[in-house]
């Protein structure tokens, strides 16, 4: 009786642990790559500390554009059926813009969303501390809501 109880015990706190995190429906990810890039920047950029998906691949990229040092970090995460999701950090604000609604980040943010069907695209924009932000998901499974959750968890790594 005490080996069932034990074992019941163990299923469910092994279970728990490998959940998303409950209260947002969000994963984790291994961010070393993303923090090592951090470094090479010119700038502290906020990351995301959680995604709508496990993902199964990461690529980081922080470059130069217009002649300035390291002021881009582009990040992709792909999923294991191949979407993706992109977030960019930039001291300079994009030009291109198809946002058109306003929607509450957190209590002290806001930012703008925007959906493309030609490229099959949702796209929330924020700026902060001077800073400008973009996450652009092109996988039709993650919603609005988990974008506007993925921007809310961002936070400034040490």
């Amino acid at each position: 009786m005490k080996s069932r109880v034990f074992l019941f015990i163990a299923i469910i706190v092994f279970l728990i642990g490998c959940s998303s995190n409950s209260s947002s429906g969000l994963f984790e990810y291994e961010n070393t790559k993303l923090n090592e890039a951090l470094k090479e920047l010119s700038f502290n950029p906020e990351i995301p500390k959680a995604l709508p998906y496990s993902p199964s691949n990461t690529k980081v990229d922080a470059e130069s554009i217009s002649g300035k040092e390291q002021n881009l970090l582009f990040v992709t995460f792909i999923n294991q059926d191949k979407g993706k999701t992109t977030f960019s950090a930039t001291k300079m604000q994009n030009a291109f813009n198809f946002t058109k609604e306003s929607v509450k980040i957190s209590e002290n943010l806001e930012g703008r969303y925007g959906e493309r069907k030609d490229e099959n695209s949702k796209i929330l924009k924020w700026e902060k501390d001077k800073i400008y932000y973009e996450l652009v998901t092109y996988d039709d499974s993650v919603t609005k809501e988990e974008l506007v959750k993925v921007a809310d968890s961002f936070y400034l790594p040490e």
